[in-house]
């Protein structure tokens, strides 16, 4: 196999890796959208404490989006930095991409909204868990409600800490800086 022909197959095979990302984040989206509030409706109906697990479902979905799109600039930067320098057409997709950024101002408005969405149905399914264990806790004193709010906010509030750090490591390399091409 030749140096060119390596690179053929490299490229082609990135960009299906990207096709297939965009697919699943517009799945992942489309059940987050709608199916987590009915979800959401569902489990907030139930008698059962089935409905503490429902913040963990919407910050495991926000961590999914993340990953795919982590790993579809991953992928986009490795055809820029590495397979786009090798090929001797100016300029380059990616390359072209990254030196307009006002181009992708629709794209990084489109994922802020949709985490900020994300984080709003996050904490409103975290508020009515929350009430849900102190209403419990309050109509029997003398039971375990309180441990049961105690745990979950506990349980709560360092997911909260992880996903908003895993946000952050995932905002800092959407808007790092492209590297400098000899």
């Amino acid at each position: 196999m030749t140096r060119e022909e390596y690179l053929s197959n490299l490229f082609a095979t990135l960009r299906r890796e990207i096709e297939g990302q965009q697919k699943r984040i517009f799945w992942i989206i489309i059940i987050g959208l709608l199916g987590m509030p009915a979800l959401g409706y569902v489990l907030l109906s139930e008698t059962t404490h089935m409905w503490l697990v429902l913040p963990f479902f919407l910050l495991v979905q926000i961590l999914l989006y993340l990953a795919e799109q982590n790993h579809m600039i991953r992928c986009g930067r490795y055809i820029r930095e590495y397979i786009e320098p090798e090929v001797g057409f100016k300029p380059a997709w990616e390359a072209w991409l990254s030196e307009h950024a006002e181009l992708r101002l629709v794209d990084k408005h489109f994922s802020s909204c949709f985490i900020v969405l994300f984080f709003l149905y996050y904490f409103v399914a975290i508020v009515f868990a929350l009430q849900r264990l102190i209403d419990a806790a309050q109509a029997s004193p003398s039971g375990s409600g309180w441990y049961w709010v105690a745990a979950a906010s506990i349980a709560y509030g360092i997911m909260t800490l992880w996903g908003v750090a895993t946000l952050l490591r995932h905002w800092r390399s959407l808007v790092a800086p492209p590297k400098a091409q000899a």
